[in-house]
């Protein structure tokens, strides 16, 4: 009220609040949809998420779901962590110290082996850059029953079940929400079956080349053999019914 007349209005609302977001990390390309929940969400239309971190300072409007969720989608951003605030008129902003994760680009740049026989319980490796501790991977559109984070540049992927055969795409993905562009193919063959070995006896100082006979033997990256519990040799493929591989040392102790 100015001298008497109502000119305009001003609402009080309690303070917003940010209790915790997720995912918790993107891609510093942007365009990852993160939940926000906390405290009086109002039905503000100028509701906006503010990313904040080295000396970069970057609004983008918030989509109210309720008084306690709100969605909003990550900017391009440097690599690096940023702060997370929310406003509902662009002046006042929540001090929460929330944080989000920029990451560095993720890429798939080798998946081995490069073939696996179709059915239960298959594992295989990726190989890349900037993977995190709790990456997940997908092979076509299938989700891996468990992840193992090796390092920055390796994970284990395994699947209780791989669907059908055929070539299929593996990505992975640092939040479960964006996947990796960038993809290597990984081949769900028919069960192969060995039929026979010759000779069938060595020393246990190993090096005894043994021919492999069988069906459905698929040509590919990281084809091994394995003598009952040591580690696996590499094998050479001859044919779809033909592998050779040299036996290695064995303890008898």
């Amino acid at each position: 009220v100015v001298s008497g007349k109502a000119i305009g209005s001003f609402v009080y609302g309690n303070p917003l609040k940010i209790n915790y977001v997720s995912p918790a990390n993107g891609p510093k390309d942007g365009g990852t949809t993160i939940v926000v929940n906390g405290e009086n969400f109002g039905s503000s239309i100028s509701l906006s998420c503010r990313f904040a971190g080295s000396g970069i300072s970057v609004m983008v409007p918030a989509k109210r779901i309720s008084d306690k969720l709100l969605n909003c989608t990550s900017p391009q951003h440097e690599a690096g962590l940023s702060t997370i605030e929310v406003t509902e008129n662009g002046v006042d902003f929540t001090n929460d110290a929330l944080t989000f994760l920029f990451l560095e680009t993720v890429s798939v740049e080798a998946v081995q082996p490069a073939v696996v026989p179709s059915g239960s319980n298959i594992a295989f490796r990726i190989v890349g850059q900037n993977f995190l501790p709790g990456t997940s991977c997908m092979l076509s559109n299938i989700t891996a029953s468990y992840t193992t984070w090796i390092s920055s540049n390796e994970v284990v992927c395994v699947f209780a079940e791989v669907g059908d055969t055929g070539n299929g795409g593996v990505r992975v993905s640092s939040n479960a929400q964006d996947f990796t562009e960038s993809s290597g193919s990984l081949l769900v063959a028919d069960v192969w079956t060995v039929t026979s070995v010759q000779p069938a006896i060595g020393t246990v100082q190993g090096g005894t080349l043994v021919s492999v006979r069988g069906n459905g033997f698929m040509r590919g990256d990281g084809l091994m053999c394995r003598f009952g519990n040591t580690i696996p040799v590499a094998a050479t493929w001859y044919s779809e019914e033909l592998l050779t591989c040299a036996s290695r040392a064995y303890s008898v102790a």
